[in-house]
């Protein structure tokens, strides 16, 4: 808040006791909250009076006055006078600055914003644990001050216009974090190799990179100085989250799984110990002769051969797990492979027909059947001639090739498809299947 004071100020022959006109004076002084960013103060030159605005700079506050829509460099700490009309005499007044904006802003009033992703702007990355894709969001608060008032003023107050308010300049810090946050978050998560279960734990390793873009981006563009920037939390879609917590289920269950069967096979294995132990114990016990003694040592190397076995044993389960691991995954790339070549012989067979009804359209042929049918030559019913052996057509009368004169009235036929002869009872080729009767 700023106040105006108007006062009229004596001049030294009004003190002596002379009388003239009066001489206004306007003080500007900023006296109200220092949260406040930005204050605007007005003037407008009357040539009735003879005004003079003095403007008080305090230390905590950046001073700038626009003179008739000229911006001055910033005012030092202080009282500054400014004579916006000048007495030229007793009638006439002359109007040395016909508008006077003053502008104050605050070198320590921190403005706080609430920030978070919307749903449109999650992230998506591919979890490195989890191995699906995943989006991500977050949300917090971050605190600005303004540290070149100069740049302040022309980057976002001048582009706001005369209705500047701490909404305006909220709404504003809130949308230039959000793009930086969006447009850096997914670099952070893959340089720091995070998954979304790290990240309540590596949240400063999240927040302070974003912070530095952030301190860089608000100060080079519009002289702001980031003071805190906090991320209070970052979450996934209800979609990702149940499945996430399925895959995190099947898991455990795997891991539960294996737990069980160890234990089961190492209690097992204690039980097997301890009755091959209680029974060499026991022949221990009854040594007295040389071949008890016999018979203790062979249980020892039996004991020790049975230990070698069984660690050989377990060493060729773990290398044949191995194996079976590496051949499911080549198996599943080879799957892939194929289903990849299936595909594209699909692409190909689909491309293919595509290109063959083109050209069928692109010759005129109909769309329906019966004229395909009809577009397509009919083969000549024809014979071979008895004589030379060449093919003749049924309808000559004489062989083109010998001149022989043709048989009329025979009982075979050859088949148009074949050329075999075939009896003219017959309605089919015996050899080729063809239809006979309709080729005569």
């Amino acid at each position: 808040m700023c106040l105006c004071k108007l006062f009229k100020r004596k001049s030294k022959n009004q003190q002596s006791g002379t009388l003239n006109n009066p001489r206004f004076e306007k003080v500007v002084e900023f006296t109200g909250d220092n949260s406040v960013i930005f204050t605007k103060y007005d003037f407008v030159a009357n040539p009735k009076d003879d005004a003079v605005v003095s403007v008080i700079v305090p230390p905590t506050h950046s001073v700038f006055l626009i003179k008739d829509g000229v911006l001055t460099e910033e005012l030092p700490q202080g009282k500054h006078r400014v004579e916006m009309v000048k007495r030229v005499s007793a009638l006439k007044r002359e109007i040395i600055i016909t508008t006077l904006k003053v502008i104050y802003i605050s070198k320590t009033a921190r403005l706080q914003t609430l920030w978070g992703t919307p749903p449109q702007q999650r992230i998506k990355y591919i979890d490195p644990k989890l191995g699906f894709q995943i989006d991500v969001g977050c949300f917090g608060k971050m605190e600005v001050k303004v540290s070149d008032a100069k740049r302040f003023y022309l980057e976002i107050v001048a582009s706001f216009g005369e209705n500047f308010l701490t909404s305006d300049l909220q709404e504003f810090v809130r949308t230039n974090t959000l793009n930086v946050i969006c447009g850096s978050l997914r670099n952070v998560i893959n340089d720091n190799n995070l998954s979304y279960t790290d990240f309540d734990v590596n949240l400063l390793n999240i927040q302070n990179p974003l912070k530095d873009k952030l301190k860089e981006f608000f100060f080079e563009n519009y002289g702001l100085e980031v003071c805190g920037f906090v991320i209070e939390n970052i979450n996934v879609s209800e979609e990702n989250e149940i499945k996430i917590n399925n895959y995190l289920k099947k898991q455990r269950a795997r891991v539960d799984e294996i737990n069980d069967y160890r234990a089961e096979r190492a209690f097992n294995e204690e039980k097997k110990t301890d009755m091959e132990n209680d029974e060499i114990r026991r022949l221990k016990f009854r040594v007295g002769t040389a071949a008890d003694k016999q018979k203790v040592n062979a249980l020892d190397r039996e004991e020790e051969e049975y230990e070698t076995a069984k660690r050989h044993k377990e060493e060729d389960r773990i290398w044949a797990r191995q194996d079976q691991i590496l051949d499911r995954e080549d198996k599943r790339q080879d799957k892939m492979l194929d289903m990849n070549d299936k595909q594209q012989a699909r692409d190909a067979d689909v491309a293919g027909k595509a290109l063959y009804y083109d050209a069928v359209k692109q010759s005129g042929w109909a769309n329906n059947g019966d004229d395909k049918k009809q577009s397509q030559p009919q083969p000549p019913v024809s014979t071979f001639c008895p004589k030379c052996g060449n093919q003749y057509n049924k309808q000559d009368m004489y062989c083109p090739f010998c001149g022989n004169p043709t048989p009329i009235n025979t009982d075979t036929v050859n088949c148009p498809s074949c050329g075999k002869p075939v009896s003219v009872k017959n309605k089919f080729c015996p050899y080729c299947g063809t239809n006979i009767k309709n080729q005569r």
